[in-house]
């Protein structure tokens, strides 16, 4: 008898003992699908010891990504999928649910003996619960074969996930305006009256008209190579249609501004807008889902307007710390999109905008009750931005957790856990998890004490730059990381487990880093390191970590990034090996003060060598040809203030060495904020510090070279005692 399941919870027929006694191992597959052939070549390398039949079938009446394992009265295993892709997912299924191999990182490939294993008897069906599966991070890329084995969609070998077609996957209404609006007459109407050029109005007729026609042309132009039969899964699935970045973006034409009164949210006149392009674009291609956001001004849902069938709703309120799970305020609202959305995918903050001050983690239990309420919720598309896992604690163990929770929510978060640190640090697993423990115990007390009712009056825009930072990490908090992690060395070291080791030590710069950006207030609190010897242990693991991730020869991406990293290492190594730096004498009667280090800030942890620095090193703005009159100072852009500008002509100032310069007095510490110079184009965005309620001095220890090149080592967040 078959017994239909979903991977959610497999209720397979798995008739243990019954085996087959057939020949050693024989894969079969016909067809051409690389995906499908890849997955072949592992079954056949990993199941060499294993005596039966494997038979890989394609079966044009499953649906997208789903497989089944069935086998036959001879003893013969079939794997059933519809293309390449889903083929993959049902050999991956096979050995991962019943062989028992895993692929924690790219490096770490755990195969059990199965010298002794047998094919099992099977009857089963199962598919992801979340259908697009993608943790975004940005440069440090994460090895394109892990994700295909692990089943992600997002840049995974062999194109066999779920593409986003032209332009590109998000804030789109810029690029369609520009593109398909000629008539000014069609634009967007900004807050001050006025037509803006790089906005859509989301009422007018004839621009739906137009955006819809040039969808299509992408459409078209990205359908132009043929797709072999079964490999239909690389034409893009999903065409974008989303809200320009940024508070307050939207139209505020009469019709617009009146729709969204009406609706009680600007969701309704942009939903509205993106169903009557996806009307037009569905007539063509009903196979393609159009996708917009519900984030920033248009988060809440209208009172009346639905989006169509073809349209995908992606909501943007998870975060670290207030992550979406049922009975938040984030969890509420998704809730009261399902009543006008019938497709959504939500897009998660997996790390805050907070530079290396905090190496936070979404904890365990979050990412496992998030899953689930996701699925119950019917979301079918999970988008986690991760920028720089390789900066940020346990970074590939929150990729490997949410890509297996993604798939099956219902997984035992805990042993998922222990099955990871146990592939991935050897012996030195235990250690491991105390300080995984730690973090996460630290995090919660901290999240214990923050102001949810303001939390939730922030819309997900200006959320995602909120960062939280009270006291944590603290002394106790590395004293204890340290412990953690000598122990997980020596048991490392101890066990000859090379890749263990490295694995620790790489874990082990993230948590140094964060001492240097804590300091001097863990100083002050007693906590005791020899920061000379923390400066090179950092440099040490993250040139292994370089080499292992960015391989020499892996192309032309990869070799311009394993350079530009090496390049920013040995600058910033160089300046943490001068550590401690003194804090200026004009500070000893403040309150408290905030260091940002010039490696925290701005894009680039690349310096330029200045002897007069402190630290020898710093940060450089070009000011720019022909500039006689030097210009700069802070500005905070949520609430749209100046601070202090500095301004000389050149001659006056350059060439004296660097000098304190107060550009704020009494700023609010929230982000997003930056240091600009002679202008918005040339700037320097300085990383949240998690004290929106806050206002502080901001002070830059800066010089202008003679050539007009500003140059910065370090700014301070003043906290006078009179405040």
């Amino acid at each position: 008898m078959k017994t239909k399941t979903t991977i959610q919870s497999i209720a397979a027929t798995v008739l243990l003992g019954a085996a087959f006694s057939l020949s050693a191992v024989e894969v079969s597959y016909t067809g051409n699908d690389p995906a499908a052939k890849y997955a072949c070549d592992d079954l056949k390398r990993i199941l060499a010891p294993v005596k039966g039949k494997i038979v890989l079938e394609r079966d044009g009446t499953m649906r997208s990504q789903e497989w089944r394992l069935k086998t036959r009265a001879d003893g013969t295993l079939v794997i059933s999928g519809r293309d390449g892709m889903a083929l993959s997912y049902g050999v991956y299924s096979l050995l991962e649910d019943y062989a028992g191999v895993r692929w924690f990182a790219a490096d770490t490939e755990v195969v059990p003996d199965l010298s002794k294993w047998r094919l099992p008897k099977l009857d089963v069906t199962g598919r992801p619960a979340i259908l697009d599966r993608e943790m975004f991070v940005s440069t440090d890329y994460m090895d394109s074969y892990w994700r295909f084995r692990n089943k992600e969609t997002f840049r995974v070998a062999f194109a066999a996930g779920v593409s986003v077609g032209r332009p590109f996957g998000c804030h789109t209404f810029a690029h369609y305006a520009k593109s398909a609006i000629k008539d000014d007459s069609l634009c967007a109407i900004n807050s001050k009256g006025k037509i803006d050029r790089g906005n859509l109005c989301m009422t007018k007729k004839e621009v739906r008209r137009l955006v819809a026609e040039q969808m299509l042309r992408y459409i078209a132009a990205d359908r132009e190579k043929k797709a072999p039969a079964g490999r239909e899964y690389i034409y893009p699935s999903v065409y974008e249609l989303s809200q320009n970045d940024g508070d307050g973006s939207h139209c505020h034409c009469k019709d617009c501004r009146e729709f969204a009164e009406r609706e009680g949210s600007w969701a309704g006149p942009n939903i509205d807008f993106v169903n009557a392009v996806a009307d037009i674009v569905g007539k063509v291609h009903p196979e393609i889902t159009i996708r917009t956001f519900a984030y920033s001004y248009t988060e809440l849902p209208p009172k009346t307007v639905r989006a169509r069938d073809n349209v995908q709703v992606r909501f943007c309120r998870s975060f670290v710390f207030a992550p979406l799970v049922k009975n938040s305020y984030n969890g509420n609202v998704l809730e009261k999109w399902n009543r006008f959305a019938a497709q959504k995918s939500v897009w998660g903050y997996w790390r805050q905008y907070s530079g290396g001050f905090y190496p936070m983690v979404k904890s365990r239990r979050d990412i496992a009750d998030e899953m689930r309420f996701c699925r119950d919720c019917g979301v079918t598309g999970y988008f986690a931005e991760a920028e720089s896992p390789l900066s940020r604690c346990f970074g590939q163990m929150q990729h490997w957790l949410f890509l297996k929770t993604a798939e099956n929510p219902d997984r035992d978060i805990a042993k998922l856990s222990r099955e990871f640190l146990r592939g991935y640090y050897g012996a030195a697993a235990e250690p491991m998890e105390r300080l995984l423990t730690a973090l996460e115990d630290g995090q919660q007390k901290v999240f214990a004490r923050l102001d949810m009712d303001y939390i939730s009056r922030m819309d997900s825009g200006n959320m995602a730059m909120y960062a939280v930072r009270a006291g944590f990490p603290d002394r106790a908090f590395f004293e204890e990381a340290d412990r953690c992690l000598n122990e997980a060395e020596r048991l490392a070291a101890a066990a000859g487990d090379a890749r263990s080791l490295r694995h620790v030590r790489e874990e082990r710069a993230v948590i140094d880093r964060s001492v240097f950006d804590n300091w001097p207030r863990l100083e002050k609190e007693g906590y005791r390191a020899d920061l000379k010897a923390k400066a090179i242990r950092y440099g040490e693991a993250k040139r292994m970590q370089i080499a292992s991730y960015f391989k020499a020869g892996s192309g032309r991406l990869i070799d311009e990034e394993r350079k530009k990293r090496l390049a920013e290492l040995e600058s910033e190594v160089g300046y943490l090996s001068a550590y401690p730096l003194a804090t200026p004498e004009k500070f000893a009667g403040a309150a408290d003060i905030l260091t940002l280090n010039w490696n925290n800030c701005g894009m680039s942890s690349l310096g330029v060598k200045d002897e007069e620095a402190l630290g020898g090193y710093a940060k450089s703005i070009p000011v720019g040809k022909n500039t006689k009159t030097v210009i700069f100072g802070y500005y905070q852009s949520v609430f749209k203030k100046m601070g202090d500008e500095v301004s000389f002509k050149l001659g006056e100032s350059s060439g004296s060495g660097y000098k304190l310069y107060r550009i704020a007095k009494d700023m609010e510490m929230i982000s997003p904020h930056y240091i600009y110079l002679n202008g918005w184009t040339r700037r320097i965005w300085l990383p949240a510090v998690g004290l929106p309620t806050e206002k502080r001095d901001v002070w830059i220890n800066a010089k202008v070279t003679a050539e007009g090149e500003l140059r910065f080592d370090r700014v301070f967040l003043v906290k006078n005692k009179d405040r």
